[in-house]
């Protein structure tokens, strides 16, 4: 038998996070925020430090998010996530 291991999630960065992540989970699909945020504005940091604007850190916190992946998937699965994150994007468009 062949030893296979898969990361255990995709990142996705993306401005409609929020609208593909609610379609995710109706879909019966987990996601995840990406474990970020920005330091500078956490209350660790902000209490010694002040606060700190970090625009790379603050738009990964607000608009990240993990999609699951797993060696066990089938092309089914992989499928179905992608196709819910398609009809996620283009919801709302003119045909």
């Amino acid at each position: 038998s062949e030893n296979f291991t898969s990361n255990f999630c995709f990142p996705i960065i993306h401005n409609d996070r929020d609208k593909i992540a609610k379609l995710l989970i109706e879909s019966g699909v987990e996601c995840r925020p990406l474990i970020a945020g920005s330091m500078g504005t956490q209350p660790m940091y902000t209490k010694r430090y002040g606060t700190l604007e970090l625009e790379n850190a603050s738009n990964v916190d607000s608009y990240g998010m993990y999609v699951p992946n797993n060696q066990s998937f089938s092309e089914n699965d992989i499928e179905k996530i992608c196709d819910v994150i398609t009809t996620a994007l283009h919801q709302g468009e003119n045909k």
